[in-house]
């Protein structure tokens, strides 16, 4: 038996013994927006030790989930194609936490770009919109654009032009909206929201963004 295996026959045993360990899904949702360098990994996974880090990244390496862009040691982490395996997994698992309404204190550790995986993670599962529209987030300083159609959505940074709705609030208002421990109307009465847009664009969004 392996070490740190459950040494079950059994598809879910096999995958937590490659990523069920404490840390490990969270880098790899950093490296599903992106390839990261070392640092940029360190910096935007507060409490994690650089030790704990260069542990994870060699165990990813070496189950082909991830490897490197490019060469010598400043060249950053990328997920393999087995690795992007990973993003229904990373996806369904953010929309459990997200229902079930966690806490979001005042000092709650978020980052914008952070917003990109909850929002694709939620427009997978919304009413996708019968015509071509688009859609802006800022969150904080950070511009994420939302494009949809018949045919799917993406998520991505970004601006976009003339969009149907511009959402614009802080990191925090923006994670307490997705844990629905605030709705848009107190947000924005207590101005920490601005929504603009047509009120049935804001319908649509929001049934985008409210899962099946």
């Amino acid at each position: 038996m392996a070490k740190r295996s459950y040494g079950q026959v059994c598809g879910l045993a096999h995958a937590l013994d490659l990523v069920g360990d404490r840390w490990t899904l969270l880098v790899v949702r950093e490296l599903l927006l992106g390839s990261r360098r070392y640092n940029d990994l360190l910096a935007d996974l507060p409490g994690i030790g650089t030790n704990l880090l260069a542990e994870r990244l060699r165990t990813l390496e070496a189950a082909g989930l991830v490897d490197r862009d490019g060469d010598g040691p400043r060249a950053p982490y990328r997920l393999t194609e087995r690795g992007e395996g990973l993003r229904e997994v990373v996806h369904a698992l953010a929309r459990f936490g997200l229902a079930l309404r966690p806490e979001v204190p005042d000092d709650a550790e978020f980052r914008p770009r952070w917003a990109v995986l909850g929002l694709s993670a939620l427009v997978e599962r919304g009413r996708w919109p019968d015509r071509p529209e688009s859609y802006q987030f800022v969150v904080g300083d950070l511009p994420v654009r939302v494009l949809a159609g018949p045919d799917g959505v993406r998520v991505e940074e970004g601006e976009v032009a003339d969009p149907a709705v511009r959402y614009v609030c802080d990191p925090l208002t923006f994670v307490r909206l997705g844990a629905r421990r605030t709705s848009r109307a107190e947000a924005t009465a207590a101005g920490l929201l601005r929504v603009e847009g047509d009120p049935a664009a804001v319908a649509r969004l929001e049934a985008l963004l409210r899962p099946r």
